[in-house]
């Protein structure tokens, strides 16, 4: 859920270069002569984005573009450790009317790039262009290792036509647009942040063979194209971090929708979350609302284990309501049971809304939850306040 919040400040992680890709930034120190300032913005690039990734970052040339008063880098490339190869590519970047900071930093109006290659072991395709707006970047001696939000602020970012994996003609994962607005705070917090992404498509048919390749064909899927929209909020002084909105929605599969509020997120962890069990012995839930709306995916699972199984959907859905209360057995609350089946039941003859809520009292720590699961599970559903209801 950390990681569903920090892509409302920055793209997919995959897609995370072409934010670092327009994070270019100017040195600290007095004003330079014109025929400096474009290698003095390269070399101070190249040195700030190592630090933050860990790799290293160079270019073939720069130059300044003083008609317009902007930066113009070609070819920033990233190499990393024992690579043969860069793992990413990236035309031309252009800094807009870039302003130094006292602290060595800088301010630009927008940073653009165009034509980005990636080319890594894990990822492979292409970003037509990225943007982010008004931006501020912090030097590289001011950053800690990996902490993009330490030395990456913008208002609002913007990435268009990427196309991932397979190969240049034949892409298995297409976006047509990713949106971002981030609010980072003073000491280096995203306190807000929103993402859209549009028309995504995923060319099923096109992957490799798999067993989950197979599964999904098999309910009648040739390729899936979905959408997504998040917002997200953080109190540093409460430390509650809330998802005021996460929405996945799919053409002719299904909507999910989650909503929640998780307290116990330590600012430390909010300036750089490198280890999500950091919080594992300090984050509570203090509310969590899931909802899914079917628009063919249930009736699809159900028919398709149906036939393997030599059974009518009818008769499945039937053997799944009636087994339900048998596997619940070990929560010793009969009330809830009840309640599981009859939703389960409910939904598998009509499949319309399926809902779950924990509300519980107070915060409630994870890991009061995972000793109660283990030690008194039939405790869990009245410590979280948990129900369960469809077609509501």
């Amino acid at each position: 859920m950390i990681n569903l919040f920090r892509t409302a400040f920055a793209p997919l992680s995959v897609l995370a270069i072409g934010v670092l890709a327009t994070g270019l930034m100017l040195p600290a120190g007095p004003l330079f002569a014109q025929s400096d300032i474009a290698e003095t913005v390269g070399q101070t690039l190249v040195k700030t984005m190592s630090k933050v990734s860990g790799d290293t970052f160079a270019y073939e040339t720069a130059r300044f573009e003083e008609a317009d008063n902007v930066v113009v880098l070609e070819k920033v490339t990233l190499i990393r450790d024992k690579a043969k190869r860069p793992s990413i590519i990236i035309d031309e970047t252009r800094i807009v009317a870039p302003e130094m900071l006292d602290d060595g930093g800088f301010k630009a109006d927008e940073v653009t790039t165009k034509g980005v290659l990636l080319q890594s072991r894990t990822v492979e395709g292409t970003v037509e262009s990225a943007s982010a707006f008004n931006v501020t970047v912090q030097p590289a001696e001011q950053i800690v290792e990996g902490a993009v939000s330490q030395w990456f602020r913008y208002e609002t970012s913007s990435m268009n036509d990427i196309r991932l994996g397979g190969d240049a003609d034949n892409r298995l994962v297409t976006i047509a647009s990713i949106d971002t607005v981030a609010d980072i705070n003073g000491d280096n917090i995203p306190v807000n942040g929103e993402v859209e992404l549009e028309d995504i498509s995923i060319q099923i048919a096109k992957f490799p063979d798999s067993r989950i390749k197979q599964d999904i064909v098999g309910l009648g899927y040739q390729e899936l194209n979905l959408s997504l929209s998040a917002k997200g909020s953080y109190l540093p002084e409460s430390e509650i971090l809330t998802v005021e909105r996460f929405q996945l929605t799919g053409d002719d599969t299904a909507a999910l929708s989650l909503t929640a509020a998780i307290g116990g997120i330590p600012q430390s962890f909010m300036a750089s979350p490198l280890d999500p069990r950091a919080i594992i012995a300090t984050a509570s839930i203090g509310r969590l609302d899931l909802n899914i709306d079917d628009n063919s995916l249930a009736n699809r699972v159900l028919s398709a284990q149906a036939e393997k199984m030599g059974v009518e959907p009818d008769a499945l859905a039937a053997q799944l309501s009636g087994a339900l209360p048998f596997f619940l057995a070990v929560l010793d609350n009969e009330a809830f049971q009840k309640q599981v089946a009859d939703a389960v039941s409910t939904f598998l003859n009509d499949p319309q809304t399926f809902s779950i809520l924990m509300a519980p009292e107070k915060p409630t720590p994870f890991i009061q939850v995972f000793a109660a699961l283990t030690s008194a599970p039939g405790t869990v559903v009245d410590l979280l306040g948990l129900s369960i209801s469809a077609n509501e």
